[in-house]
């Protein structure tokens, strides 16, 4: 399954990197909502784990944003965030996340989240 990692902080991206490779995953990481979008034109991704603190957007604005693309529209959404009381859960979810972690999360929950999310997805 192709991944695409949308994670502006390095040692997170390297960690989702890591564990999602692991699990026998194709992983392709994007550090700002414009990678973000560049990278899903060229390749749509199977699910997307998105960062809900990126520079350049914000998580209910990019998430609205990747809904928008016809390729990402019935793609997983996976939304982490470390502010849960910035970002809260009901938001995202609306605004058309399919689930959402608060960092730091479990890495076996992450992988498990990913998983079953693709599951879905393909019903």
């Amino acid at each position: 399954m192709r991944v695409l990692v949308v994670e502006d902080n390095e040692v997170d991206s390297t960690l989702f990197r890591i564990l999602l490779e692991l699990s026998g995953h194709t992983v392709e990481i994007a550090p700002t909502a414009d990678s973000a979008i560049v990278a899903i034109r060229e390749c749509t991704p199977d699910i997307v784990l998105l960062d809900l603190s990126l520079p350049d957007a914000s998580g209910v604005t990019l998430v609205r944003r990747l809904r928008a693309e016809p390729a990402i529209e019935p793609v997983p959404i996976l939304a982490v965030s470390a502010y849960s009381e910035s970002f809260p859960r009901n938001v995202h979810l609306a605004a058309g996340c399919d689930a959402y972690l608060t960092k730091p999360c479990d890495t076996r929950t992450l992988v498990r989240q990913v998983e079953e999310l693709r599951r879905q997805a393909s019903c």
